[in-house]
């Protein structure tokens, strides 16, 4: 008997600690000065827009991990330098509910096109109400995270690093 009432309870456990499992942890490390003469070692500015299914929540949330993963690589904001705005678009493609996919993990099941949250970026750079550059690595980038915290942390870091390492 304590068996049969065992197993429905080891079963609910699994499926609750499910959406801890495998979920994306940052490594924290320390990044070289960025060079002098780097095009982007000052920025005037971070605009953050969205067009399609990213809440403002989100936006303000993605501003401020930007913010700092800039900071961290020592790329420095001076509203009032004569330096790039930066520009960054997002696209929410998908948004999965982290119940559901707790719960999908939990059971073994796999639908095809609902796997995690998606997001799809653009990033480019101005001066003067000018475009100065379009960064086109970021046109097939896609990011695909179950979590909305780590995927504004990995995007973010990527973002930083193509500032701090182009040329």
């Amino acid at each position: 008997m304590r068996a049969f009432l065992f197993r429905p309870l080891a079963i609910i456990l699994s499926v609750l600690s499910a959406g801890c499992a495998g979920t994306y942890r940052p490594v924290d490390y320390d990044m070289p000065s960025i060079p002098s003469d780097s095009p982007y070692a000052v920025i005037s500015g971070v605009q953050v827009t969205a067009k399609d299914g990213v809440s403002n929540q989100e936006m303000n949330d993605f501003d401020v991990a930007l913010r700092r993963a800039l900071e961290h690589r020592g790329i420095r904001v001076d509203l009032f330098s004569d330096a790039p705005l930066l520009n960054v678009q997002l696209h929410r493609l998908h948004a999965e509910s982290p119940a559901w996919y707790a719960a999908k993990y939990a059971l073994g099941i796999s639908i095809p096109g609902s796997s995690s949250n998606a997001i799809t970026v653009q990033m480019e750079t101005w001066r003067h109400g000018r475009l100065l550059k379009r960064f086109d690595e970021f046109d097939d980038y896609r990011e695909k995270t179950p979590s909305w915290d780590a995927m504004k942390t990995s995007v973010s870091n990527r973002i930083a690093d193509a500032l701090f390492y182009a040329r």
